[in-house]
């Protein structure tokens, strides 16, 4: 189904997780759906650890730039990114935040402050952001493996919570992105993730 006004989409995250990944999955499922989409990703040192920021806009707009301040959904996959994204959110907005943490090496040697899901939570309040923090005891796979697919699990919460496209059309979009000997493994983090969802929901 169409998307007749501006829905402005926000990723954040760090390099190797599959930022861009989780935009061009969203992106293909919202063109199958027959809607107007512009993407932008930003973090030429993505590969090196540091920040990624992805803009996904569904419907009619001129730019694939989010203006400041009208930022409608935040997907982050790391808690740090998703604090400075902040700033870019609307009032009113939802964010969906993963809470892994990934701690920058100089943060560590100087003992720089890292914020805590509270923290977070206050500000997202504070500017009356609906935000969701997603536990990383969520994910089927031992902690200690480097590239969990942290995106498939957020797209599956994002997806299922929205509902902006058809469940199909992701789980093809998904098929289609991914190497083959990915796949299976995705679209069973993603159907995790779309599970999750009712908790999220809570009581009806």
């Amino acid at each position: 189904m169409a998307i007749l006004k501006p829905t402005n989409i926000m990723i954040a995250g760090v390099g190797g997780q599959g930022n861009r990944t989780l935009m061009k999955i969203i992106a293909s499922a919202a063109l199958e759906d027959h809607n107007d989409v512009r993407v932008l990703s930003s973090g030429s040192l993505g590969r090196l650890g540091s920040s990624i920021t992805c803009h996904i806009r569904l419907g009619p707009s001129v730019s694939a730039t989010i203006p400041v301040g009208e930022t409608d959904i935040l997907v982050a996959l790391e808690m740090n990114e998703a604090l400075r994204a902040i700033p870019m959110m609307r009032q009113g907005s939802l964010a969906f935040i993963h809470t892994h943490r990934r701690i920058p090496i100089i943060a560590g040697i100087q003992g720089m402050h890292y914020p805590t899901m509270k923290e977070i939570e206050n500000l997202t309040a504070s500017k009356a952001i609906k935000s969701f923090l997603v536990p990383e005891s969520l994910l089927p796979f031992d902690n200690a493996i480097e590239h969990q697919p942290i995106n498939s699990i957020m797209l599956g919460i994002f997806c299922s919570y929205t509902e902006l496209f058809p469940r199909s059309l992701v789980e093809q979009a998904l098929c289609q992105c991914l190497p083959p000997h990915f796949t299976q493994q995705n679209l069973h983090t993603f159907a995790i993730g779309w599970q999750y969802t009712e908790k999220l929901r809570g009581p009806q």
